[in-house]
């Protein structure tokens, strides 16, 4: 009787090691974080180590064993002579940890927020350092395979404000006559619209109380509190913005993320983002997830000259108040939806080829396209073309066009 093999058993499939994405971010974050952290904002590393040192408290947070942080931070790893190092030894100068104590903090996976309690009395009662990351799931099945969301671990995991939040009513691309003018919408999940602070008037000082979650926008927003009134009120979370943090509005405030000035008071080179286009109008450009604008003149013209991230260089008036900082969660367009239900719950329908429908329902349709180019089913050209409106009144503010920055501009028509 021949001898039968036993079958190999199936290894379980393996879970994808943690890949560090965003290493350099996580390091400026870092660095930056610290020096907010000790209230030396902008300053250099001696200056940091001189600080007074503060109480800190880590808090190493429990994550489930079926999900995994990327881009988590190492310092044990990097090099003695590295940025990395040298942020964390200012850090543990600063704050009275042993080098043990600070490779616990930032080595632990499962640990993404430190909380430091200064000794001072003032209203930074409490800082939390928070760093930027991607969460990839186990793949117990297919559809979560290559899913890859943006961490929300840092988020308010509750409910809204509800004195600032309105219902909002499904429409499903249609107009008020019941007819489809936008194509590829319709169904999602039910939503509340929360009003977002764009105009920034009033100049009050206001603590950061938490970040949250907003399913209108791809930005997170920040509640914030009014220390004199007590009220409420939601702004477009920046860049490294954390419980604690203190904001504020006005012409003569200070040069930190999340302070609103008018643009003749923001120094040139600076990164601003939720920029009115009108004086008095709220903040208009610059409020996705990630986006921001350069500064690059400020002049007695009036006039103030701005390079958005398209590569378009415009100029607004300098009365126009903007927000200095990057808007918040600059990972979001590294998310992968991994199935085709997330794009169901966002409210996006799918999409028909032209190519496979009837020629009397599109251009493309039939058994063959007969050569012709790419076309909308109304026959306008796609994939390229100029949509924009000619001699439009906002033209004589675009020095540089978008178009002309990315070199798509055509020899002959000279459309920009």
């Amino acid at each position: 009787m021949p001898h039968s093999r036993a079958a190999p058993r199936r290894r379980a499939p393996a879970r994808r090691q943690s890949t560090g994405i965003t290493l350099c971010l996580a390091r400026r974050s870092l660095a930056s974080s610290l020096r907010s952290s000790a209230g030396l904002v902008g300053q250099s590393g001696a200056a940091l180590s001189a600080a007074p040192s503060v109480a800190s408290s880590a808090v190493l947070a429990s994550r489930p064993a079926a999900t995994g942080l990327l881009s988590r931070l190492t310092v044990s790893n990097a090099e003695p002579s590295g940025p990395l190092a040298e942020a964390r030894r200012m850090y543990s100068t600063s704050h009275g940890l042993s080098e043990a104590a600070m490779r616990t903090i930032v080595d632990t996976g499962s640990a993404s927020k430190v909380n430091i309690v200064p000794r001072t009395a003032d209203h930074h009662s409490r800082i939390v350092i928070y760093q930027e990351s991607m969460k990839k799931f186990k793949p117990v099945t297919n559809s979560i395979r290559f899913r890859l969301i943006n961490s929300r671990d840092h988020l308010y995991r509750g409910r809204p404000y509800k004195r600032l939040t309105i219902g909002l009513r499904k429409k499903g691309g249609r107009n008020n006559t019941g007819r489809i003018t936008v194509r590829h919408h319709g169904g999602g999940h039910r939503r509340l619209y929360r009003m977002v602070d764009f105009h920034r008037n009033n100049p009050n000082p206001h603590v950061v109380q938490r970040l949250e979650y907003d399913p209108n926008r791809s930005a997170w927003i920040a509640l914030t509190r009014d220390e004199v009134t007590g009220k409420f009120s939601y702004i477009l979370a920046y860049r490294d913005c954390n419980p604690g943090d203190v904001v504020t509005s006005g012409p003569d405030v200070d040069i930190q993320p999340g302070n609103c000035l008018p643009l003749s008071s923001i120094p040139v080179g600076s990164l601003v983002h939720n920029i009115e286009m009108v004086p008095g109008s709220g903040g208009k450009i610059s409020r996705a997830a990630g986006a921001y604008a350069q500064l690059l003149r400020s002049g007695p013209t009036g006039m103030a000259i701005l390079r958005l991230m398209s590569g378009e260089t415009r100029q607004v008036s300098v009365k126009c108040k903007a927000t200095l900082g990057v808007v918040s969660n600059t990972l979001h367009g590294l998310r992968v939806h991994g199935k085709a239900g997330v794009s169901r719950w966002l409210g996006i329908r799918p999409a028909v080829r032209g190519e496979v429908m009837n020629p009397i329902d599109h251009p493309h349709g039939g058994k063959t396209r007969g050569g012709r180019p790419s076309q909308t089913p109304w026959g306008k050209p796609t994939k390229g073309k100029p949509t924009r409106q000619l001699h439009k009144a906002s033209d004589r503010d675009i020095l540089v066009s978008r178009r002309r920055a990315l070199g798509k501009v055509g020899k002959k028509s000279g459309r920009s």
